[in-house]
């Protein structure tokens, strides 16, 4: 039996074991490579908003980025609520962010939430710059 000495494709294999040995690793990590499963998957994250005849809130998951719009002039402003529990230290964070102008741009404000973790928003109207209770919307839920 004659043993190729001369390097192929991949490298030069002494013996036909250890050619077949090398094949075999490279069929495993090429199946590896394409089903996924040496890489870890990334979060897609998931943005949400919430839309009234007075305004309307926006989470927005790339750049966690929080907008609300004051889309009336009828003396309430909007509030946009996001509440969310921080992953890695079990702490929950609530942020708010309002517009009260009604001047056509929103008011905004970035965020840093880590990738993956789930974000309630709410849209309540506001009064003098105080959030009303009574007047918000259900929750909806989006992630980072």
């Amino acid at each position: 039996m004659n043993v190729s000495t001369t390097p192929g494709a991949f490298g030069c294999a002494r013996t036909p074991i250890t050619a077949t040995i090398r094949r075999i690793a490279l069929a495993g990590a090429l199946a590896m490579g394409m089903s996924g499963l040496g890489v870890p998957a990334a979060s897609a994250g998931q943005s949400q908003e919430i839309a009234t005849g007075g305004g309307s809130v926006v989470f927005k998951h790339r750049g966690e980025r929080v907008l609300a719009y004051d889309e009336r002039r009828d003396g309430y402003g909007v509030a946009a609520i996001v509440l969310w529990q921080d992953d890695r230290t079990d702490r929950f964070h609530r942020k708010i962010v309002i517009d009260g102008r009604s001047s056509g741009g929103p008011a905004r404000r970035n965020l840093k939430i880590p990738e993956g973790n789930k974000v309630s928003l709410t849209m309540c109207y506001t009064n003098n710059g105080q959030v009303d209770a009574d007047k918000c919307s259900g929750t909806q839920d989006a992630e980072a």
